[in-house]
């Protein structure tokens, strides 16, 4: 390896934005980072692509939210915000209604006095586990049951088997819950207290990630080992794929999506951004890219329109025991069985780790084999470069020098 590793005191794996966090934070602290990635951009899944006339989100929307307003400060930095209150839609029997179901999906669905049952409930949001297992008082029950039938028909049972293929049935309960179902009338999608896009994504990882105390460099599949080796004990960050770090189990399972965009010369809603096809067609979702991208529902020229099939994640380790993969590792896969197989990686790779010497921390969706929304990769950084400084600090206090 190339890299004069005595010149860094933190090495980041993977340039994502959980890794331009921890590398921006550790820089402004006056560390110097050095950040390895693997794909010839930074930023992760938040990049955009330019085509059909302007800019889209490469990998399918990214819609910026939270209630935290210590993570909205720190993106604040990087970027301007405009503000977007995000709203999708789904066809149910030709017409178009409000995803998350509420008030009105349920009147639309089952009429107004089943609406008001729902809502005479006194609660704000019920899982649709809680439809299926929940027991429900004697005046309501029989409207949770058509609800609990017409909502699996039409949305829960047919997204999740098309998005989740093979595991839909293992999946934990936490997949579904996701999404609640309302009983007031709000059609947005989140309801948090910051919602907003930044002008460009591209801008904002840019801003993130430039920094005199942080290096790039482009590097797919390095000797791991001789890396983590010649570190020496200080502090490195991984926030890739587990069975990137170490190869003796089976390869970690992951859902993909095909994203494809073309020019539609008509949107069905112009409120909604994103409408779901949970139960027709090839593609659990058409996003509309002027929309999100702020250039309005239509223009000139037409419709820039993002489709969505999910399938397999297909790879294999080659002769090496590196990972050919021929397409991207999206959405680790929320099950008991996966959990058991990412916990015998994380006790591999720690014992890995120690061996060579190393002091490494598993960060990030891929990193931690968990689903983030973007709020939570950034807190999930904040909290590990916590730690990171704190191993720092005990390591200087201890009088060992870790900055060499």
């Amino acid at each position: 390896m190339p890299y004069p590793y005595h010149d860094f005191d933190l090495l980041v794996v993977g340039a994502g934005l959980t890794g331009l966090t921890i590398g921006r934070l550790a820089a402004d602290d006056g560390l110097r980072v050095l950040v390895l990635e693997a794909r010839d951009t930074i930023g992760g899944n938040l990049v955009e692509s330019e085509g059909h006339g302007g800019a889209y989100h490469k990998y399918g929307p990214h819609i910026f939210h939270c209630n935290d307003e210590r993570i909205f400060n720190f993106l604040s930095r990087f970027t301007e915000w405009r503000p977007y209150q995000h709203k999708v839609r789904f066809w149910y029997r030709g017409k178009l209604l409000p995803l998350p179901i509420n008030y009105d999906t349920i009147t639309a669905m089952l009429g107004e006095a089943a609406a008001r049952a729902v809502a005479a409930t006194g609660l704000e949001t019920i899982t649709y586990a809680d439809l299926l297992n929940k027991s429900w008082p004697d005046d309501v029950r029989t409207v949770m049951s058509e609800l609990a039938e017409v909502a699996g028909r039409y949305v829960y049972k047919p997204y999740t088997q098309r998005m989740w293929g093979e595991w839909a049935d293992k999946l934990d309960a936490s997949v579904t819950s996701r999404v609640k179902i309302r009983t007031n009338n709000d059609d947005r999608y989140f309801t948090d207290r910051y919602q907003a896009m930044p002008f460009r994504y591209n801008d904002l990882v840019n801003n993130m990630g430039r920094h005199g105390g942080i290096t790039y460099e482009t590097c797919s599949a390095p000797d791991w080992a001789e890396v983590l080796f010649c570190f020496g004990g200080k502090p490195v960050v991984w926030t890739a794929s587990l069975d990137d770090f170490v190869d003796e189990l089976p390869l970690l399972p992951y859902r993909s999506v095909s994203f494809n965009t073309y020019i539609g010369f008509y949107w069905p809603d112009n409120m909604a951004a994103t409408i779901n096809t949970p139960d027709v067609g090839p593609f659990t979702r058409y996003s509309n890219m002027n929309m999100l991208m702020g250039r309005g529902a239509e223009k000139d020229g037409g419709v820039v329109v993002m489709t969505e099939r999910p399938m397999e994640h297909m790879a294999e380790r080659g002769s090496g025991g590196q990972i050919i993969r021929h397409n991207d590792a999206l959405y680790p896969i929320p099950c008991e069985e996966t959990r058991r197989l990412y916990d015998e990686y994380t006790r591999l790779a720690e014992a890995t780790a120690l061996a060579l010497g190393a002091k490494v921390w598993f960060a990030g969706r891929l990193g931690r084999y968990q689903y983030f929304d973007m709020h939570q990769a950034v807190a999930n950084a904040m909290s590990v470069y916590q730690e990171v400084a704190r191993y720092r600090a005990a390591k200087q206090d201890g009088g060992v020098d870790v900055t060499v």
